[in-house]
């Protein structure tokens, strides 16, 4: 309108525009729906006919407001997502989850899900990438080989970082209020990685970014340290004075368990990290490194050589599996799990066994550990747009809905009046008696009926999950995250190149470190032949794959000079 006119003209005009086409996909009920403006291009076909996008409502472009429904006319994104376990044996899909049906009445979308075989869930990613026969949006977006980088490149999944900019406001306010998140969720080639699951693990009605405390660590039995007198051990001559308590007094079967065949435990350390190490690589003075390799790994295994040798370590831990592992220490003959959660607290408590989360282990009294479990605050589970969705821009809205603070609540808690009733002070849901009468393997079960247990989504399992309003339990958590992790590094990515390096030389360097631990622990070698070992790894090219590590943490740490 290239002349001024009068207020009521204008208001005519208005109402007497007509909508464009909305909607994704061919499945779309109906094309025709709301007000629009023209949009960019994006990657689809030249030859398929591309609908206009749904116009902005008022108040949608400033962070924190949102006009619902999203589109006048109902539309269809199809949505590839990995989906069972227990809650498979409730619900046979994702259609039947009550926040996806609560979210399509609100927003005027429906997802039409596809989920992979249990099991096959690899297999069929790669084939559905390599058929060309991709959905609108893959939540889960990182699988695809080579890294969401290549994906963007190769025209598999389009560039998110304009659209969101212009209509997810929510989502960029978030990731904006944190540096170390905005780092996790970019790329090293400046892209956003896709709609993550970030992490606000704060009491509250807060939306802050903030990552959850560590989700295991190392557990004794609090039962058997009660009845000996004894404190939960913090260094290791305490932990060795606990274990050996438990093998001549308590006549324990296992007095210390793995929770793995290899004989140290990779994802928490404990122990390990004791001789200022880590279980893998790990970052020290701005220095890659390979704890395998280092003089505190020789340490470590003289260490659990002389307790397996005393039988404080359990003699058959190379044939152990999960199963048996997990029948062993409910039988009450453990002493002591050096991984798991805070669940294990609560089914052993079920058939009358205690166990207390311990400190990760210090050398001594005057040491400190810098390596231990520590989360991210965006926990990937990316939501990726494909270049076969003809009209992204509604699928980017739809994606912003989960970070605004109603739709926190729906993702988090169920729908209120449904699963909740209300907050409380603590910003934690009042769940209606069906929900919280169950303990909290049943919450766990229903973790993805009445709400999402993992997804693209603003999540928090300090204010969702009634297992985190167990104080013991939580003070376990916060005891380990409050020891440092300065060593372990941040989510780097490497190239599909770096990918394709790393994997050749780690999968002989990993089996031939496996095979000499258990000879190491086990007696079969001398440890005098630790320095063959090491000699053995890196000719094996260990200091490569350092290379290789270094030169992504360098792109990491200048991810942010390459955002827009």
């Amino acid at each position: 309108m290239k002349k001024p006119i009068k207020m009521i003209s204008f208001l005519l005009v208005l109402i007497l525009t007509v909508g464009l086409f909305s909607g994704c996909t061919g499945t779309s009920s109906d094309k025709t729906g709301d007000t629009t403006t023209k949009v960019e291009k994006d990657s689809t076909d030249k030859n398929d006919e591309k609908p206009a996008e749904s116009e902005t409502k008022e108040g949608e472009s400033e962070a924190g407001s949102f006009a619902l429904p999203i589109v006048d006319k109902p539309i269809t994104f199809t949505y590839w997502v990995p989906f069972g376990g227990t809650a498979k044996e409730i619900i046979p899909d994702l259609s039947q989850n009550e926040v996806y049906q609560e979210l399509e009445k609100l927003t005027n979308v429906k997802i039409e899900f596809i989920h992979p075989p249990e099991g096959q869930e690899t297999e069929h990613f790669n084939l559905m990438i390599s058929s060309g026969d991709l959905p609108d949006i893959i939540e889960q977006g990182e699988r695809y080989k080579g890294g969401i980088d290549k994906a963007i490149a190769d025209g598999i999944y389009i560039r998110l970082n304009e659209l969101v900019d212009k209509y997810a406001p929510n989502f960029k306010k978030i990731i904006e209020s944190n540096e170390e998140l905005k780092k996790q969720v970019y790329s090293d080639e400046g892209n956003l990685l896709g709609f993550g699951m970030i992490t606000s693990d704060v009491p509250g009605t807060s939306l802050e970014p903030t990552a959850e405390n560590p989700w295991c660590g190392p557990f004794i039995r609090k039962d058997w340290l009660d009845e000996l007198g004894m404190e939960i051990p913090t260094t290791i001559d305490e932990w060795y004075t606990a274990l050996k308590a438990f093998k001549e007094q308590m006549n324990a079967e296992v007095p210390m368990i793995w929770n793995n065949a290899i004989g140290m435990e990779p994802s928490t350390g404990a122990f390990v990290s004791a001789f200022d190490i880590g279980p893998g690589f790990y970052i020290k003075n701005g220095e890659i490194k390979y704890g395998p390799i280092e003089p505190g790994f020789k340490e470590y295994l003289q260490l659990v050589n002389k307790w397996y040798e005393e039988g404080l370590i359990d003699r058959d831990f190379p044939t152990r599996d999960a199963k048996s592992i997990d029948a062993l220490v409910m039988s009450g003959k453990v002493g002591a799990k050096l991984q798991d959660g805070t669940a294990l607290v609560l089914k052993a408590r079920a058939v009358g066994i205690e166990f207390a989360g311990a400190p990760y282990p210090k050398k001594n009294e005057n040491s400190e550990i810098h390596w231990r479990y520590k989360n991210n605050i965006c926990r990937a589970n990316y939501g990726v747009i494909t270049s076969k969705c003809k009209n992204p821009e509604v699928a980017v809205k739809w994606f912003d809905y989960h970070y605004t603070e109603d739709g926190f609540k729906l993702f988090n808690f169920g729908v209120e009046g449904k699963s909740y009733t209300g907050i409380d002070e603590k910003g934690r849901p009042k769940y209606v008696e069906y929900i919280s009468k169950n303990n909290y393997q049943d919450f766990d079960r229903y973790n993805s009926v009445f709400r999402l247990h993992n997804g693209p989504y603003l999540k928090s399992d300090l204010r969702s999950n009634p297992r985190r309003w167990m104080e013991d339990l939580e003070q376990y958590r916060i005891t380990w995250n409050n020891q440092p992790a300065d060593y372990v590094l941040p989510p780097i990515t490497l190239t599909a190149e770096e990918g394709a390096e790393y994997a050749k030389i780690m999968s002989d360097i990993e089996a031939y470190r496996n095979e000499m631990m258990l000879k190491f622990i086990m007696g079969q070698e001398p440890l005098d032949k630790f320095d063959e070992y090491v000699n053995n790894i890196k000719a094996m090219n260990i200091d490569r794959v350092i290379e290789i590590y270094k030169a992504a943490l360098d792109r990491y740490n200048k991810r942010l000079e390459k955002v827009d």
